[in-house]
Protein backbone atom coordinates (compact mmCIF):
# COMPACT_ATOMS: atom_id res chain seq x y z
CA UNK A 1 0.00 0.00 0.00
CA UNK A 2 2.77 2.32 0.91
CA UNK A 3 4.59 1.87 -2.58
CA UNK A 4 1.39 1.96 -4.77
CA UNK A 5 0.12 5.31 -2.60
CA UNK A 6 3.83 6.77 -3.49
CA UNK A 7 3.52 5.63 -7.47
CA UNK A 8 0.15 6.51 -8.04
CA UNK A 9 -1.05 8.88 -5.21
CA UNK A 10 1.94 10.94 -3.28
CA UNK A 11 2.97 13.30 -6.28
CA UNK A 12 -0.04 13.81 -7.68
CA UNK A 13 -1.58 14.99 -4.53
CA UNK A 14 1.47 16.81 -3.44
CA UNK A 15 1.79 18.92 -6.57
CA UNK A 16 -2.08 19.25 -7.13
CA UNK A 17 -2.18 20.93 -3.68
CA UNK A 18 0.43 22.68 -3.75
CA UNK A 19 -0.39 24.63 -6.80
CA UNK A 20 -3.61 25.20 -5.81
CA UNK A 21 -2.90 26.33 -2.46
CA UNK A 22 -0.04 28.84 -3.27
CA UNK A 23 -1.61 29.57 -6.71
CA UNK A 24 -4.84 30.82 -4.53
CA UNK A 25 -2.54 32.47 -1.77
CA UNK A 26 -0.27 34.78 -4.45
CA UNK A 27 -2.81 36.95 -6.25
CA UNK A 28 -4.07 38.06 -2.33
CA UNK A 29 -0.42 38.55 -1.51
CA UNK A 30 0.37 40.33 -4.20
CA UNK A 31 -2.92 42.70 -4.12
CA UNK A 32 -1.72 44.09 -0.19
CA UNK A 33 0.95 46.29 -2.71
CA UNK A 34 -2.35 48.02 -3.53
CA UNK A 35 -4.53 48.34 -0.18
CA UNK A 36 -5.27 51.63 1.21
CA UNK A 37 -6.51 52.58 4.55
CA UNK A 38 -10.57 52.99 4.76
CA UNK A 39 -12.98 54.52 7.16
CA UNK A 40 -13.39 54.03 11.06
CA UNK A 41 -11.86 50.31 10.70
CA UNK A 42 -8.43 52.06 9.84
CA UNK A 43 -8.13 56.06 9.47
CA UNK A 44 -9.35 56.39 13.19
CA UNK A 45 -6.72 53.63 14.86
CA UNK A 46 -3.97 55.01 12.41
CA UNK A 47 -4.39 58.27 13.45
CA UNK A 48 -5.36 57.26 17.32
CA UNK A 49 -8.53 59.47 16.94
CA UNK A 50 -6.82 62.38 14.89
CA UNK A 51 -4.43 62.80 18.46
CA UNK A 52 -7.42 63.15 20.73
CA UNK A 53 -6.00 59.71 22.84
CA UNK A 54 -2.45 61.26 22.40
CA UNK A 55 -2.59 62.42 25.91
CA UNK A 56 -2.87 58.94 27.42
CA UNK A 57 -0.52 56.73 27.74
CA UNK A 58 -0.55 52.96 26.53
CA UNK A 59 -2.58 51.43 29.58
CA UNK A 60 -4.56 54.64 30.08
CA UNK A 61 -5.28 53.88 26.38
CA UNK A 62 -6.47 50.42 27.29
CA UNK A 63 -8.39 50.70 30.40
CA UNK A 64 -9.81 53.34 28.61
CA UNK A 65 -11.11 50.90 25.69
CA UNK A 66 -11.82 48.18 28.03
CA UNK A 67 -14.35 50.60 30.21
CA UNK A 68 -15.63 51.91 27.23
CA UNK A 69 -16.22 49.64 24.19
CA UNK A 70 -14.62 46.24 24.67
CA UNK A 71 -12.91 43.43 26.67
CA UNK A 72 -10.58 42.26 23.20
CA UNK A 73 -7.68 43.39 25.72
CA UNK A 74 -5.35 41.65 23.24
CA UNK A 75 -6.44 43.19 19.95
CA UNK A 76 -6.98 46.72 21.34
CA UNK A 77 -3.39 46.77 22.61
CA UNK A 78 -2.39 45.61 19.20
CA UNK A 79 -4.61 48.21 17.50
CA UNK A 80 -3.55 51.17 19.67
CA UNK A 81 0.16 50.35 18.61
CA UNK A 82 -0.67 50.94 14.79
CA UNK A 83 0.12 54.95 15.08
CA UNK A 84 3.47 54.35 16.21
CA UNK A 85 4.70 51.99 13.36
CA UNK A 86 2.15 53.59 10.49
CA UNK A 87 3.58 54.34 6.85
CA UNK A 88 1.82 53.39 3.79
CA UNK A 89 4.33 50.76 2.45
CA UNK A 90 4.43 49.56 5.84
CA UNK A 91 0.63 48.72 5.97
CA UNK A 92 0.94 47.12 3.01
CA UNK A 93 3.07 44.69 3.92
CA UNK A 94 1.33 43.66 7.27
CA UNK A 95 -1.46 41.74 5.25
CA UNK A 96 0.81 40.00 3.35
CA UNK A 97 2.82 39.21 6.67
CA UNK A 98 -0.58 38.51 8.31
CA UNK A 99 -1.54 36.12 5.63
CA UNK A 100 2.11 34.60 6.05
CA UNK A 101 1.78 33.61 9.15
CA UNK A 102 -1.99 32.28 9.22
CA UNK A 103 -0.29 29.77 6.46
CA UNK A 104 1.93 29.31 8.56
CA UNK A 105 0.06 28.58 11.75
CA UNK A 106 -1.91 26.11 10.01
CA UNK A 107 1.45 24.21 9.06
CA UNK A 108 2.59 24.26 12.54
CA UNK A 109 -1.23 23.10 13.58
CA UNK A 110 -1.12 20.20 11.52
CA UNK A 111 2.57 19.27 12.00
CA UNK A 112 1.73 18.71 15.30
CA UNK A 113 -1.59 16.77 15.70
CA UNK A 114 0.78 14.30 13.12
CA UNK A 115 3.66 14.59 14.33
CA UNK A 116 4.77 11.22 13.10
CA UNK A 117 4.87 12.30 8.88
CA UNK A 118 7.57 13.92 7.42
CA UNK A 119 6.84 17.86 7.69
CA UNK A 120 6.19 17.25 3.66
CA UNK A 121 3.07 15.03 4.08
CA UNK A 122 1.64 16.95 7.37
CA UNK A 123 1.79 20.03 5.33
CA UNK A 124 -0.57 18.24 2.89
CA UNK A 125 -3.95 19.11 4.49
CA UNK A 126 -2.21 22.34 6.31
CA UNK A 127 -1.78 23.79 2.25
CA UNK A 128 -5.86 21.93 1.49
CA UNK A 129 -7.13 23.72 3.88
CA UNK A 130 -5.72 27.07 2.82
CA UNK A 131 -6.62 26.71 -0.40
CA UNK A 132 -10.58 25.72 0.50
CA UNK A 133 -10.31 28.70 2.87
CA UNK A 134 -9.26 31.53 0.12
CA UNK A 135 -11.61 30.13 -2.45
CA UNK A 136 -15.28 29.82 0.40
CA UNK A 137 -13.98 33.39 1.31
CA UNK A 138 -17.34 34.96 2.52
CA UNK A 139 -15.58 38.50 1.51
CA UNK A 140 -12.39 39.34 0.38
CA UNK A 141 -12.06 42.76 2.02
CA UNK A 142 -13.82 42.07 5.44
CA UNK A 143 -11.41 38.68 6.37
CA UNK A 144 -8.26 39.41 4.69
CA UNK A 145 -7.64 43.66 4.36
CA UNK A 146 -9.71 45.07 6.74
CA UNK A 147 -7.12 46.22 9.43
CA UNK A 148 -8.88 46.13 12.57
CA UNK A 149 -10.91 42.85 11.39
CA UNK A 150 -7.16 41.67 10.68
CA UNK A 151 -6.16 42.47 14.12
CA UNK A 152 -9.00 41.09 15.85
CA UNK A 153 -10.59 37.67 14.06
CA UNK A 154 -7.61 36.52 12.05
CA UNK A 155 -5.13 37.55 14.55
CA UNK A 156 -6.95 35.22 17.49
CA UNK A 157 -7.48 32.50 14.78
CA UNK A 158 -3.72 32.08 14.64
CA UNK A 159 -3.65 32.44 17.90
CA UNK A 160 -5.75 29.46 18.08
CA UNK A 161 -3.92 27.09 15.58
CA UNK A 162 -0.82 27.60 17.63
CA UNK A 163 -2.46 27.28 21.10
CA UNK A 164 -3.73 23.62 20.40
CA UNK A 165 -0.61 22.47 18.35
CA UNK A 166 1.02 23.18 21.39
CA UNK A 167 -1.70 21.81 23.38
CA UNK A 168 -1.62 18.95 21.32
CA UNK A 169 2.10 18.68 21.81
CA UNK A 170 2.16 18.67 25.50
CA UNK A 171 -0.83 16.28 26.44
CA UNK A 172 1.57 13.69 23.42
CA UNK A 173 5.18 14.52 24.93
CA UNK A 174 4.45 15.79 28.35
CA UNK A 175 5.09 18.78 29.94
CA UNK A 176 8.09 21.32 28.10
CA UNK A 177 8.90 24.96 29.50
CA UNK A 178 9.17 26.31 25.76
CA UNK A 179 5.63 24.80 24.53
CA UNK A 180 3.54 25.84 27.52
CA UNK A 181 4.95 29.32 27.65
CA UNK A 182 3.69 29.18 23.74
CA UNK A 183 0.60 27.55 24.50
CA UNK A 184 -0.23 30.51 27.13
CA UNK A 185 0.90 33.60 25.08
CA UNK A 186 -0.81 32.13 22.08
CA UNK A 187 -4.05 31.24 24.61
CA UNK A 188 -4.17 34.60 25.80
CA UNK A 189 -3.92 36.17 22.40
CA UNK A 190 -6.89 34.09 21.20
CA UNK A 191 -9.19 34.62 24.13
CA UNK A 192 -8.32 38.11 24.22
CA UNK A 193 -9.09 38.93 20.50
CA UNK A 194 -12.31 38.21 19.94
CA UNK A 195 -15.11 36.14 21.37
CA UNK A 196 -15.13 33.33 18.53
CA UNK A 197 -11.79 32.06 19.13
CA UNK A 198 -12.60 32.29 23.47
CA UNK A 199 -15.24 29.75 22.89
CA UNK A 200 -13.65 27.75 20.48
CA UNK A 201 -10.63 27.46 22.99
CA UNK A 202 -12.65 26.60 25.63
CA UNK A 203 -14.34 24.04 23.99
CA UNK A 204 -11.03 22.06 23.03
CA UNK A 205 -10.10 22.24 26.46
CA UNK A 206 -13.65 21.39 27.78
CA UNK A 207 -13.38 18.48 25.51
CA UNK A 208 -9.89 17.39 26.65
CA UNK A 209 -11.30 17.27 29.86
CA UNK A 210 -14.19 15.17 29.29
CA UNK A 211 -12.54 12.49 27.45
CA UNK A 212 -9.68 12.31 29.93
CA UNK A 213 -12.34 11.48 32.79
CA UNK A 214 -14.42 9.33 30.25
CA UNK A 215 -11.12 7.42 29.49
CA UNK A 216 -10.40 7.52 33.28
CA UNK A 217 -7.07 8.99 32.41
CA UNK A 218 -5.65 12.16 34.81
CA UNK A 219 -4.49 15.41 33.20
CA UNK A 220 -1.67 16.87 33.86
CA UNK A 221 -0.79 19.93 36.66
CA UNK A 222 0.15 22.06 33.56
CA UNK A 223 -3.00 21.45 31.93
CA UNK A 224 -4.92 23.35 35.23
CA UNK A 225 -2.55 25.78 35.53
CA UNK A 226 -3.07 26.93 31.78
CA UNK A 227 -6.52 26.31 32.03
CA UNK A 228 -6.85 28.65 34.88
CA UNK A 229 -4.81 31.49 33.59
CA UNK A 230 -6.72 31.10 30.14
CA UNK A 231 -9.96 31.05 31.90
CA UNK A 232 -8.58 34.59 33.78
CA UNK A 233 -7.95 36.11 30.89
CA UNK A 234 -11.30 35.14 29.23
CA UNK A 235 -13.66 36.17 32.35
CA UNK A 236 -11.77 39.38 31.84
CA UNK A 237 -12.42 39.70 28.31
CA UNK A 238 -16.11 38.65 29.01
CA UNK A 239 -16.88 40.89 32.11
CA UNK A 240 -15.42 43.79 30.79
CA UNK A 241 -17.69 46.93 30.98
CA UNK A 242 -17.17 47.98 27.20
CA UNK A 243 -19.08 44.84 26.48
CA UNK A 244 -22.42 45.67 28.16
CA UNK A 245 -21.73 49.71 26.83
CA UNK A 246 -22.05 48.17 23.19
CA UNK A 247 -24.69 45.71 23.97
CA UNK A 248 -26.94 48.58 24.96
CA UNK A 249 -26.29 50.05 21.72
CA UNK A 250 -27.74 47.55 19.93
CA UNK A 251 -31.70 48.50 21.24
CA UNK A 252 -34.07 46.04 23.13
CA UNK A 253 -33.46 42.24 24.42
CA UNK A 254 -33.99 39.63 21.73
CA UNK A 255 -36.76 37.50 22.77
CA UNK A 256 -35.93 34.03 23.51
CA UNK A 257 -37.55 32.28 20.93
CA UNK A 258 -36.20 34.24 18.43
CA UNK A 259 -32.83 33.72 19.36
CA UNK A 260 -32.99 30.11 19.33
CA UNK A 261 -34.27 30.27 15.97
CA UNK A 262 -31.96 32.75 14.59
CA UNK A 263 -28.75 30.75 16.22
CA UNK A 264 -30.45 27.91 14.98
CA UNK A 265 -30.97 28.69 11.46
CA UNK A 266 -27.57 30.94 10.88
CA UNK A 267 -25.99 27.44 12.12
CA UNK A 268 -27.93 25.46 9.52
CA UNK A 269 -27.47 27.66 6.64
CA UNK A 270 -23.71 27.84 7.01
CA UNK A 271 -23.54 24.16 7.20
CA UNK A 272 -25.48 23.75 4.14
CA UNK A 273 -22.85 26.56 2.58
CA UNK A 274 -20.16 25.38 4.00
CA UNK A 275 -20.66 21.11 2.62
CA UNK A 276 -22.86 22.20 -0.62
CA UNK A 277 -20.15 25.44 -2.14
CA UNK A 278 -16.63 25.75 -2.33
CA UNK A 279 -13.89 22.86 -2.08
CA UNK A 280 -14.10 20.84 1.17
CA UNK A 281 -15.90 17.77 0.62
CA UNK A 282 -13.81 17.66 -2.79
CA UNK A 283 -10.37 18.30 -1.21
CA UNK A 284 -11.50 15.85 1.78
CA UNK A 285 -11.88 12.72 -1.29
CA UNK A 286 -8.66 13.76 -2.63
CA UNK A 287 -7.42 13.39 1.14
CA UNK A 288 -8.20 9.99 1.68
CA UNK A 289 -5.45 8.33 -0.12
CA UNK A 290 -3.44 10.35 2.01
CA UNK A 291 -5.64 8.83 5.05
CA UNK A 292 -5.68 5.37 4.17
CA UNK A 293 -1.19 5.51 4.20
CA UNK A 294 -1.14 6.94 7.36
CA UNK A 295 -3.77 4.17 8.92
CA UNK A 296 -1.43 1.79 7.94
CA UNK A 297 1.89 2.97 8.03
CA UNK A 298 1.39 4.27 11.86
CA UNK A 299 -2.00 2.10 12.96
CA UNK A 300 -4.82 4.16 15.17
CA UNK A 301 -3.36 6.95 17.01
CA UNK A 302 -5.78 8.09 20.32
CA UNK A 303 -6.43 11.55 18.63
CA UNK A 304 -7.91 10.24 15.82
CA UNK A 305 -9.62 6.54 17.64
CA UNK A 306 -13.29 7.95 17.59
CA UNK A 307 -15.10 9.87 14.74
CA UNK A 308 -17.77 10.92 17.17
CA UNK A 309 -15.01 13.11 19.20
CA UNK A 310 -14.49 15.33 16.13
CA UNK A 311 -18.10 14.98 14.76
CA UNK A 312 -20.00 16.44 17.79
CA UNK A 313 -17.58 19.37 18.59
CA UNK A 314 -17.32 19.90 15.34
CA UNK A 315 -21.46 20.86 14.81
CA UNK A 316 -21.41 22.38 17.97
CA UNK A 317 -18.57 25.00 17.55
CA UNK A 318 -20.53 26.79 15.32
CA UNK A 319 -24.08 27.43 17.47
CA UNK A 320 -21.88 28.06 20.43
CA UNK A 321 -19.80 30.80 18.65
CA UNK A 322 -22.57 32.35 16.91
CA UNK A 323 -25.35 32.44 19.91
CA UNK A 324 -23.16 35.03 21.95
CA UNK A 325 -22.66 36.99 19.06
CA UNK A 326 -26.53 36.95 18.25
CA UNK A 327 -27.41 37.50 21.80
CA UNK A 328 -25.34 40.78 22.30
CA UNK A 329 -26.02 42.35 18.76
CA UNK A 330 -29.74 41.62 19.51
CA UNK A 331 -30.20 39.32 16.41
CA UNK A 332 -28.08 41.84 13.79
CA UNK A 333 -26.62 40.30 11.17
CA UNK A 334 -22.55 39.39 11.67
CA UNK A 335 -19.96 40.45 9.27
CA UNK A 336 -18.71 37.99 6.54
CA UNK A 337 -15.52 37.76 8.49
CA UNK A 338 -17.27 36.40 11.04
CA UNK A 339 -18.46 33.47 8.82
CA UNK A 340 -15.06 32.81 7.67
CA UNK A 341 -13.51 32.64 10.48
CA UNK A 342 -15.99 29.88 12.01
CA UNK A 343 -15.01 28.05 8.64
CA UNK A 344 -11.32 26.90 9.32
CA UNK A 345 -12.20 25.08 12.67
CA UNK A 346 -15.15 23.52 10.94
CA UNK A 347 -13.00 22.14 7.88
CA UNK A 348 -10.39 21.20 10.64
CA UNK A 349 -13.26 19.27 12.52
CA UNK A 350 -14.14 17.73 9.30
CA UNK A 351 -10.58 16.33 8.44
CA UNK A 352 -10.42 14.70 11.71
CA UNK A 353 -13.51 13.20 11.20
CA UNK A 354 -12.57 11.61 8.21
CA UNK A 355 -9.14 10.32 9.58
CA UNK A 356 -10.93 9.11 12.43
CA UNK A 357 -13.64 6.86 10.06
CA UNK A 358 -10.40 5.30 8.41
CA UNK A 359 -8.88 4.84 11.42
CA UNK A 360 -11.94 3.00 12.83
CA UNK A 361 -13.26 1.22 9.70
CA UNK A 362 -10.55 0.95 7.48
CA UNK A 363 -11.80 -1.73 5.44
CA UNK A 364 -14.83 0.55 4.47
CA UNK A 365 -12.20 2.53 2.21
CA UNK A 366 -10.16 -0.50 0.73
CA UNK A 367 -11.87 0.81 -2.22
CA UNK A 368 -9.30 3.76 -2.24
CA UNK A 369 -6.24 1.76 -3.04
CA UNK A 370 -7.94 0.87 -6.71
CA UNK A 371 -8.78 3.96 -7.64
CA UNK A 372 -6.21 5.09 -10.17
CA UNK A 373 -3.76 8.39 -10.12
CA UNK A 374 -5.72 9.70 -12.67
CA UNK A 375 -9.23 10.42 -10.91
CA UNK A 376 -6.83 12.11 -8.58
CA UNK A 377 -5.18 14.40 -10.77
CA UNK A 378 -8.42 15.16 -12.74
CA UNK A 379 -10.06 16.25 -10.11
CA UNK A 380 -7.29 18.42 -8.69
CA UNK A 381 -7.11 20.33 -12.73
CA UNK A 382 -10.39 20.51 -12.56
CA UNK A 383 -10.12 22.17 -8.84
CA UNK A 384 -7.49 24.40 -10.15
CA UNK A 385 -9.72 25.69 -12.86
CA UNK A 386 -12.26 26.33 -10.76
CA UNK A 387 -9.97 28.58 -8.40
CA UNK A 388 -9.39 31.62 -10.78
CA UNK A 389 -12.30 30.83 -13.39
CA UNK A 390 -15.19 29.66 -11.69
CA UNK A 391 -18.55 31.69 -12.44
CA UNK A 392 -16.82 33.02 -15.38
CA UNK A 393 -18.66 35.60 -17.85
CA UNK A 394 -18.75 38.42 -19.72
CA UNK A 395 -20.31 41.50 -18.65
CA UNK A 396 -22.46 43.06 -21.74
CA UNK A 397 -23.29 45.98 -19.67
CA UNK A 398 -19.77 47.38 -19.26
CA UNK A 399 -19.57 50.49 -21.65
CA UNK A 400 -16.39 52.30 -19.32
CA UNK A 401 -13.79 50.18 -19.61
CA UNK A 402 -9.77 50.45 -20.28
CA UNK A 403 -9.20 46.94 -21.59
CA UNK A 404 -11.43 43.92 -22.40
CA UNK A 405 -9.91 41.94 -19.22
CA UNK A 406 -12.51 44.67 -17.33
CA UNK A 407 -15.56 42.84 -19.12
CA UNK A 408 -14.81 39.76 -17.62
CA UNK A 409 -16.81 38.53 -14.49
CA UNK A 410 -15.29 35.76 -12.26
CA UNK A 411 -17.23 34.57 -8.91
CA UNK A 412 -14.02 32.75 -7.52
CA UNK A 413 -12.34 34.97 -4.94
CA UNK A 414 -8.80 34.41 -5.91
CA UNK A 415 -10.13 34.10 -9.37
CA UNK A 416 -11.39 37.98 -8.44
CA UNK A 417 -7.97 39.07 -7.39
CA UNK A 418 -5.62 37.62 -9.80
CA UNK A 419 -8.31 39.73 -12.26
CA UNK A 420 -7.89 43.20 -10.58
CA UNK A 421 -3.91 42.45 -10.91
CA UNK A 422 -4.04 41.32 -14.46
CA UNK A 423 -6.69 44.25 -15.68
CA UNK A 424 -4.74 47.04 -13.96
CA UNK A 425 -7.73 47.83 -11.83
CA UNK A 426 -5.73 47.90 -8.56
CA UNK A 427 -2.79 49.51 -10.46
CA UNK A 428 -5.18 52.68 -11.16
CA UNK A 429 -6.83 52.63 -7.57
CA UNK A 430 -3.47 52.88 -5.83
CA UNK A 431 -2.25 55.71 -8.51
CA UNK A 432 -5.58 57.81 -7.77
CA UNK A 433 -5.66 57.23 -4.04
CA UNK A 434 -1.89 58.60 -4.12
CA UNK A 435 -3.49 61.61 -6.03
CA UNK A 436 -5.44 62.05 -3.15
CA UNK A 437 -2.97 61.80 -0.80
CA UNK A 438 -1.21 64.47 -2.38
CA UNK A 439 -4.05 67.42 -2.56
CA UNK A 440 -4.49 66.71 1.19
CA UNK A 441 -0.58 67.58 1.71
CA UNK A 442 -0.75 70.34 -0.44
CA UNK A 443 -4.03 72.27 0.52
CA UNK A 444 -4.14 75.09 3.41
CA UNK A 445 -7.77 75.13 3.88
CA UNK A 446 -9.80 72.62 6.74
CA UNK A 447 -12.13 70.78 4.22
CA UNK A 448 -10.52 69.03 1.11
CA UNK A 449 -12.05 67.81 -2.40
CA UNK A 450 -10.62 64.95 -3.74
CA UNK A 451 -11.53 63.17 -7.57
CA UNK A 452 -12.93 59.95 -6.52
CA UNK A 453 -11.22 56.75 -7.81
CA UNK A 454 -12.47 56.05 -11.69
CA UNK A 455 -12.51 52.03 -10.28
CA UNK A 456 -12.87 50.64 -6.90
CA UNK A 457 -11.33 47.19 -7.25
CA UNK A 458 -13.70 44.71 -5.12
CA UNK A 459 -11.09 42.89 -2.90
CA UNK A 460 -9.89 46.22 -1.57
CA UNK A 461 -13.00 48.08 -1.24
CA UNK A 462 -15.80 48.77 1.43
CA UNK A 463 -17.79 51.38 0.24
CA UNK A 464 -19.86 51.77 3.59
CA UNK A 465 -16.42 51.96 5.25
CA UNK A 466 -15.52 54.86 2.93
CA UNK A 467 -16.67 58.07 4.94
CA UNK A 468 -15.72 60.31 1.89
CA UNK A 469 -18.59 59.87 0.03
CA UNK A 470 -20.93 60.87 2.68
CA UNK A 471 -20.09 62.16 5.90
CA UNK A 472 -16.22 63.00 5.15
CA UNK A 473 -13.19 61.47 6.38
CA UNK A 474 -12.13 63.70 9.68
CA UNK A 475 -8.54 61.65 10.55
CA UNK A 476 -6.88 61.15 7.14
CA UNK A 477 -5.58 64.65 7.04
CA UNK A 478 -3.84 64.32 10.51
CA UNK A 479 -2.18 61.06 9.57
CA UNK A 480 -0.78 62.76 6.46
CA UNK A 481 0.91 65.83 8.51
CA UNK A 482 -1.90 67.84 8.02
CA UNK A 483 -3.78 68.53 11.48
CA UNK A 484 -5.81 71.31 9.83
CA UNK A 485 -7.20 69.36 7.70
CA UNK A 486 -10.42 68.47 8.81
CA UNK A 487 -12.58 66.74 6.76
CA UNK A 488 -12.12 65.29 3.28
CA UNK A 489 -15.02 64.76 0.68
CA UNK A 490 -14.98 63.26 -2.97
CA UNK A 491 -15.90 65.89 -5.37
CA UNK A 492 -19.53 65.31 -6.98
Amino acid sequence: MNHLFEIKHGKCLRVGVWVGALGALLPFLCLCAYNHPLGIHEWDWISNHAGELDHLSFWEQQAYWYNSTMGRFASTALLSLTHYWYSLPRFQAFFAVMLLLFTGSLLFFFRKIVPATSGSWSALPAMGLLWAYLFNLSDIYDSIYRFSGVLTYQIGLIGALFCVGWLTQLLREGFRPFAFIGLIISGLLAVGSNEITLILLALVFACVLFYRVMDRQKLPLWFWAAGSILGAGAVAALLAPGNFARMNEYGAVLGMGKFIFLTAASSGFLYVKWLGQGLLLPLLFLYLPLGMYWREKWGKTALFSSPGRWFWPTIWSVPLCLAPMIWSARGATFPERVVDLLYVPFAIGAFGFVQACINKRPDYFQWVKKMPALVFGVLLLVLIGNTFLGGLEIDRNHKNYSNSLELLQVDAKPGQALKCLLDGTATRYDAEVKIQYELVENTARDTCWVPKPAVFPKPLYDSLSDRRHEIGEMFMGKVLGKKQVKIIFYTR
